[in-house]
């Protein structure tokens, strides 16, 4: 069974100046037999998203996650890092799933925190009918 999958990156800064988000090619997965759970593998149909919608979408919501990172802030003075979030729309534009993929924050209640808001997430409706995946670079710095 194939599967494409587009993956977005797209970056924000919380602190810090934003860095430029790229787009990746296609990716192709195959598997031979079943997943790790057993159960055959579901064909998701993909769509798409403009970028300029997702950012829009995650500075709407900036402040929360600006607020799991100032909580702990307070906390552990000098805290610092870049938490990746990956998450996936739905063809409705809910957020289905959020999970941190790479943190070198290294601050487990900052994370929660985060996946947490971003499941709560509304964005417009993918075109083409599909879901999107979005990987989401988050960087702190302490001031």
């Amino acid at each position: 069974m194939r599967r494409w999958v587009w993956i977005v990156s797209v970056a924000v800064g919380c602190a810090s100046a934003p860095k430029e988000e790229a787009v990746s090619a296609p990716t192709e997965s195959s598997t031979s037999g079943e997943p790790s759970s057993g159960e055959p593998e579901k064909e998701s149909k993909l769509g798409s998203l403009p970028k300029e919608a997702i950012r829009s979408v995650v500075r709407a919501n900036m402040r929360d996650v600006q607020g799991c990172y100032d909580a702990e802030l307070q906390l552990s003075p000098g805290l610092a890092g870049k938490v990746v979030v990956k998450f996936q729309i739905s063809k409705d534009g809910l957020v289905e799933s959020a999970e941190v993929t790479e943190s070198s924050l290294d601050n487990r209640a900052v994370e929660r925190c985060i996946v947490k808001d971003v499941r709560g997430w509304e964005f417009p409706e993918p075109e083409n009918d599909g879901i999107v995946i979005v990987n989401y670079p988050f960087n702190f710095k302490a001031p």
